[in-house]
Parts: C-alpha cells; structure tokens; sequence
C-alpha cells in the first residue's frame, strides 16, 4: 500500500491472462442485452446494490467456464431485484440468495449450459439457505421470484414473435 509501480503484486489485482476460456456466446449476449453494469476484477463476485453493478473476478480466475456463468447469472438475479418489484427490505437475506441461486439455475437451463458437473454445489448452496427458513411455504415464494427475475433477464434478449396477419382482412396501407 505504501509503493507505487508493482500495482500487479497487490491481492486481487488479477490480471487477464489471455482468452482462452470457453464461451458461451448466446450466455454473453442475454447478459450484454440486460445492460446491466458487469466489471471484471478482483477476488470477488458480488453485486452491489448502493452502486447498480455486478462485479465479477476475470474469467480465467474460474474453475471453469460454466461455474462463470453460474456466478454472473446468480449476480445478474441480484441486480434484478428492484427491477421486478422484489422488496429486500420484506424478505431475509437468506431468502434473496435462495432466489438468486434458484434464478441462476433456471437461467443455466434455459440457456442450456451445462451444470451436472456443478450440481453438487448448488445442492449444497441451496441447503444452506433452506436450513435457515422457517416457513414451509417459502420455497415455493423463492421459485416463483425466480422464475420472475430469469424471465425478466431473459425478456431483454427475445425477439417478439411475428403475428400473422388474420385471414380474410384486407392490408392498411
């Protein structure tokens, strides 16, 4: 802290080593069209509510590409929270990381990423977060704000169905 010029010695000053991680690119692009704020850097993956960003440690510093993109799509149902009407100040702590995780999960299955390589722990993540609730109901309030954070995330990147012109009606031209 008292030098200047070896700024790379610094813990979680990682560096991008490359690109050589897999991608998945439609993962990249649904994350991209949110607009929300992804920066890179650090030893930490969190996201922060008093700045409106997700913060993410490079992708090399990942076990694998996949366990990236758990990790942003968890951050990504964060930075969804106030977007869709989730009130924190109504729910536990423990309940808004259920609902994220439980998000990111149906956001790695709709995008089809893998993660039986991972499942273990998610397992183990959500039974954290299951021990600590009270309510029987609860786990069916955290899947549905799931559902409503990965489809908004989602609404960002579909395309709007074309609707056929009905039958039998003439053109406005």
């Amino acid at each position: 802290e008292q030098t200047t010029g070896l700024e790379q010695f610094r813990v979680g000053f990682a560096q991008p080593q490359g690109d050589t991680d897999e991608r998945y690119e439609h993962a990249d692009a649904v994350i991209d069209a949110t607009g929300a704020d992804v920066r890179h850097g650090g030893n930490r993956a969190f996201y922060s509510i008093d700045g409106d960003y997700i913060q993410m440690p490079f992708r090399h510093q990942f076990e694998s590409p996949e366990t990236y993109y758990e990790t942003a799509l968890h951050d990504l149902c964060h930075w969804s929270e106030k977007r869709v009407g989730f009130d924190r100040t109504q729910n536990s702590y423990d309940f808004a990381e259920l609902v994220a995780e439980v998000g990111s999960c149906f956001l790695m299955g709709e995008l089809g990423l893998p993660t039986t390589d991972n499942l273990d722990n998610h397992a183990a993540y959500l039974k954290n977060w299951l021990n600590g609730m009270e309510d029987p109901k609860f786990i069916f309030r955290a899947a549905a704000q799931a559902s409503k954070a990965a489809d908004f995330i989602l609404s960002f990147s579909r395309t709007p169905e074309a609707t056929p012109e009905p039958v039998g009606t003439p053109a406005l031209v």
